[in-house]
């Protein structure tokens, strides 16, 4: 589970963002936020878990999936 405001949380004040994030509004993060989210995100655990099924049970992607990316040409 991601949980974006232990990433962008003023130690202080865990429901306020630290001033580094703040993009201005106080209540979405900027740019330097974003990337603080995105490093939080443990990969090694994404890469552990199973894959998604859809309700059916197919695969939502890898093998068995029914799911073609649009061809570029």
């Amino acid at each position: 589970m991601l949980a974006p405001g232990r990433a962008l949380g003023d130690p202080a004040d865990p429901a306020r963002l630290r001033a580094e994030y703040d993009s201005g509004a106080r209540v979405h993060p900027d740019d330097l936020g974003i990337q603080a989210v995105a490093d939080a995100v443990d990969l090694a655990a994404l890469a552990r878990a199973a894959p998604a099924r859809c309700p059916t049970g197919t695969p939502v992607s890898g093998p068995g999936s029914r799911f073609r990316p649009p061809r570029t040409s």
